[in-house]
């Protein structure tokens, strides 16, 4: 059984070796596999896996790790709402990966009965159907390796890369997790850079991504919707109007609508935020924006969506956005008022409550080949445009919009 340490750390002969081993490769695990995890951060660590799989004594392995100068924590603990944090130690921090072997016969045991329990504990049909495709996709490993030696120049990144190649070319090393917050499923597949994923096979076969054009923004249209009947239910001015008219009244709501049903409220934005002219309803791809679509994607969620929410402090980026839109900008305010990081997860539950509990059952019915990236599904080129019906369809039906969803292959 492999785990992964950093390239320049070297244990002996040490007697709990095999355990210590498995916390470092749990911390590395996280790294490789949570893109929200900042360069230099602390990491949690879950305390049950460890317990179940080393022993209730697993505490004082990783004081022994902290004693010999291998990781650090931060003792910042709240019980059941802050978890316990770990990271290397500078000597160790953004160092490449290596494999090491695990020989303990009771820590491979134990690591194979949480794996069982863990699948068996999938019960949901839509799950059952996600998890069995993915343990029946591939991977071209040499084209991949080949790919990413001659592509990545920084070493712990591409250790990283072939890390996640080889997990999804060894059966053993799959993992499946549902988020209880969000319902958001992550495996092997989610992280895997988009450049990689044109290496992915099922039965020899290549696969298609069905994208949901500038999904985050059209989702958030489905709280607009739920804010809207609470104020429609709440206020007396009100109580004659129904969605349709109150859309219609204020223009600003449906005009975001428009913009992300269409696929365009990113150009939309970049022209009025990057070029500081005003913006049109025309598709910008081809008018020279001086800054990268993912570069302003980035900076448009960090000051507007998912920052956080005071009369004291605010941004360039969040005024320009009220300008626009005033009445999505007050009830973007509404879902953050408690906590800034509110919104990030009700669009994440909106998200999984359609792609996972109303589009995947219909593609399981019809014996589709599918995985889910979050919000987008890959799939085969010759099931891609019924996928595409499928999300347009229960778009309507449960929200009564139409987003715009392309079919992307390879890199594109």
């Amino acid at each position: 059984m492999n785990a992964f340490i950093p390239s320049n750390l070297n244990l002996g002969a040490e007697k709990h070796r095999d355990k210590y081993y498995l916390i470092l490769s749990a911390l590395t695990n996280r790294i490789i596999f949570d893109k929200t995890i900042k360069k230099n951060s602390f990491v949690p660590v879950m305390s049950k896996i460890l317990h179940d799989v080393i022993n209730s004594r697993y505490k004082e392995r990783v004081n022994e790790l902290v004693e010999m100068g291998i990781i650090e924590i931060k003792d910042r603990y709240w019980a059941g709402i802050i978890s316990k944090r770990y990271r290397f130690q500078p000597k160790y921090r953004n160092q490449s990966l290596k494999a090491v072997i695990i020989n303990d016969p009771k820590i491979i045991e134990r690591v194979n009965d949480h794996r069982r329990r863990k699948t068996e504990a999938i019960q949901k049909p839509e799950h059952s159907f996600l998890f069995r495709n993915l343990m029946e996709i591939e991977i071209n490993y040499e084209d991949a390796i080949k790919y990413v030696d001659e592509n990545v120049n920084e070493e712990t990144k591409k250790s990283i890369y072939k890390i996640m190649i080889n997990n999804i070319k060894e059966i053993k090393y799959k993992y499946y997790w549902e988020c209880s917050t969000t319902g958001r499923i992550y495996n092997n597949i989610t992280n895997l850079p988009r450049k990689i994923r044109k290496f992915l096979r099922w039965q020899k076969n290549p696969l298609v991504e069905v994208d949901i054009a500038n999904s985050q923004p059209l989702l958030f249209n489905i709280p607009i919707q739920r804010y809207i009947n609470k104020d429609i239910q709440e206020s007396d001015i009100s109580l004659s109007l129904d969605i349709a008219t109150y859309v219609t009244t204020f223009s600003d709501i449906k005009h975001y609508e428009d913009l992300t049903t269409k696929g365009i409220f990113y150009d939309y934005l970049m022209d009025y935020f990057v070029r500081g002219i005003e913006p049109s309803d025309y598709l910008l791809d081809d008018l020279g924006i001086d800054e990268p679509r993912d570069v302003f994607k980035t900076r448009f969620y960090a000051r507007v969506f998912f920052c956080k929410e005071s009369n004291f402090w605010t941004t360039n980026e969040r005024e320009q956005f009220k300008k626009l839109f005033p009445n999505v900008a007050q009830i973007v305010s509404y879902y953050k008022q408690d906590n800034h990081k509110n919104l990030a997860n009700i669009l994440q539950q909106a998200e999984a409550e359609i792609i996972i509990g109303k589009v995947i059952p219909r593609i399981a019915e019809k014996n589709i080949y599918a995985l889910t990236i979050h919000d987008s599904i890959l799939t085969l080129e010759e099931s891609a445009e019924t996928v595409r019906d499928i999300i347009v369809d229960e778009f309507k039906n449960q929200y009564g919009l139409t987003p715009t969803v392309k079919i992307k292959k390879g890199e594109e």
